[in-house]
């Protein structure tokens, strides 16, 4: 187009002498010439035919050029053809109008990448109005072409995302009120059943074989998940998962109240209630690609909008927790459980998200989902490093807000109360990651520095070891609460990060069985590790197991820096 342009300029002159070679009675009877104007005889362009440009002199040289057989007129010049003294010429008339169709047409070219067919199409009808004579129209900018960004109430309005629906809005902020509702209720049970089995059973080992059977059953319930969705939308399902373990923890509850209640059947409450989270955590992980799509920004700010409000949550859960069972002993602290799981299950069955079943394949079964999600994993180089920065950190935090701390603080701080502490301090830390990753996501996109510094916060864990060499309470908590805050917030950052990336770069219908299979690797290996350090801590006793856990964990930290070099540059 511009070239086109640039030939039209270049050809003024010549257009505008044609103007002379007018047909009689196109032109007032005062301009037309007194001699008869000879006629041009063009040759026929055929299929073969290609026709050449003659060359076609500058502006300035070809003002006042006559064209090869142009008989003159006799006339002063080209304002003696035009009728009324001091019209403008053919040629400055020509050029008045082409000039703010190349600029116009150039505007459009540059813009072309970024603004609608509607635009386009408006800015063609100005260039055919500027060609017939009339006035030249303002055309939309690029700013003014792209949808006008409505307030969010949900919080999630970003410069780079299309604004929500109201109905989406709704559903984010049930979202955005539900979990964090669950969350509560789910870190008194946290707290209770590791104290609860210490305080019947006794021993390390008891509370990793608790945490196994945990583990395995969530397993169990995610790879259950995708049937499931085939069938119900996800947030029925999430509500439905939540629902069943409040219903547990309650019939829990009475059976204690009825003095009907034994050690022994810890474990498989707890298994039934792992069963249900795995459910619950697969379809949160699906949920916000629902809600919102692929849209990398706003997934991260759903994400860690989210999780902040999730670790506040936490933060709150845990205080009552720890409150509760310095009162009432572990057992009935989870009274705070039941009804916050009503809640919460009320609100997420209000999300009027569609079936999420037109994602997956009718005829794939719940193994089959995983398979393919394994093979999706496995065979991708960059998505072995993301599984690699995001399961094996993931494995250390569950293994230490759930079986460390509480030993921790039962065998070197003396009061299984002060788990709740440090538990609180860890949430915390969650909510400062969160935090962070939602006011510097913008500077730090896509999870290699989140994963980076993660794997730095890592080493924060040599804090517990020093920390339990029999000083007092509050210099020891003076230095774990810093600690463990560093600690889970890195790691939350670079959680939030790697979610999000997983939830961009798959695609709905591949999701369930991807997550499915991350999930299955994390539980696999929390089950494993908390054998193996139930083990330790018993065989080693708690002090000098700690030196070789945080050695561990600095490995771990190494290799998750290596993942987080392989995940800027994965070739």
């Amino acid at each position: 187009m511009r070239i086109l342009l640039e030939i039209l300029v270049a050809a003024q002159p010549a257009l505008a002498a044609s103007f002379e070679r007018l047909p009689e009675g196109r032109l007032p009877s005062a301009a037309r010439p007194t001699s008869p104007v000879p006629k041009i005889e063009l040759p026929e362009i055929g299929a073969n035919t290609v026709p050449v440009l003659p060359n076609i002199p500058s502006l300035d040289a070809a003002a006042d050029a006559v064209l090869p057989g142009q008989v003159s007129t006799g006339l002063a010049g080209p304002q003696a053809v035009l009728p009324g003294a001091g019209a403008e010429t053919p040629q400055a008339a020509l050029a008045s109008r082409l000039e703010p169709i190349a600029e116009t047409v150039a505007g459009d070219i540059e813009n072309s990448g970024r603004v609608s067919g509607e635009i386009g199409a408006q800015s063609s009808e100005g260039e055919i109005r500027l060609l017939q004579g009339g006035a030249p129209e303002a055309v939309p900018s690029v700013a003014a072409a792209l949808p006008e960004e409505a307030p969010h109430t949900s919080g999630l309005q970003s410069s780079k995302s299309a604004p929500l629906s109201p109905e989406r809005q709704r559903d984010v902020k049930l979202m955005m009120w539900g979990t964090p509702a669950y969350k509560v209720g789910a870190e008194v049970v946290t707290l209770s059943f590791p104290l609860l089995v210490m305080k019947s059973l006794g021993g390390a080992t008891m509370v990793a074989g608790l945490l196994i059977v945990y583990q395995l059953a969530q397993a169990v319930g995610g790879a259950l998940t995708p049937p499931l969705l085939r069938r119900f939308p996800a947030s029925k399902v999430l509500a439905a998962s939540v629902l069943a373990q409040g219903v547990l923890v309650g019939g829990l509850l009475a059976l204690a109240a009825a003095h009907a209640v034994t050690a022994s059947l810890v474990f498989p409450v707890y298994g039934l209630i792992g069963a249900a989270i795995g459910v619950a955590d697969t379809c949160r992980r699906l949920m916000p690609s629902l809600l919102l799509g692929h849209d990398e920004e706003a997934l991260r700010v759903y994400n860690a909008r989210m999780h902040r409000r999730y670790e506040t949550a936490g933060v709150i859960g845990s205080a009552l927790g720890g409150a509760m069972i310095a009162l009432v002993g572990p057992l009935y602290a989870m009274l705070i459980q039941p009804p916050a799981y009503l809640i919460s299950a009320f609100l997420l069955w209000k999300v009027r998200k569609p079936v999420s079943a037109q994602t997956v394949d009718e005829d794939s079964a719940s193994w089959g989902d995983v398979f393919k999600g394994a093979k999706k994993v496995l065979t991708d180089r960059r998505f072995r490093w993301l599984a690699a920065a995001m399961v094996l950190p993931q494995i250390i935090h569950r293994v230490f807000e759930n079986l460390l701390l509480p030993v921790y603080a039962k065998t070197l701080l003396g009061a299984g109360a002060l788990a709740a502490v440090l538990l609180t301090a860890s949430n915390f830390g969650e909510l400062g990651g969160a935090s962070l990753i939602l006011k510097r996501s913008q500077r730090y996109p896509g999870p290699s520095a989140w994963v980076r510094w993660g794997a730095f916060g890592l080493l924060a864990g040599w804090m517990l070891p020093l920390a339990g060499l029999h000083l007092p309470i509050a210099l020891a908590l003076g230095l774990l609460v810093p600690a463990i805050f560093v600690f889970s917030s890195t790691w939350a950052a670079s959680q939030l990060s790697l979610d999000s990336d997983v939830q961009r770069a798959v695609s709905q219908k591949e999701q369930p069985g991807v997550m499915s299979f991350l999930n299955g690797l994390f539980i696999a290996g929390t089950a494993l590790v908390s054998l193996g350090l139930g083990w330790l801590l018993d065989y080693a006793g708690t002090g000098p197991a700690l030196l070789w856990i945080c050695a561990g964990f600095t490995a771990v930290g190494l290799l998750v820096y290596r993942a987080s070099v392989r995940l800027k540059n994965p070739s």
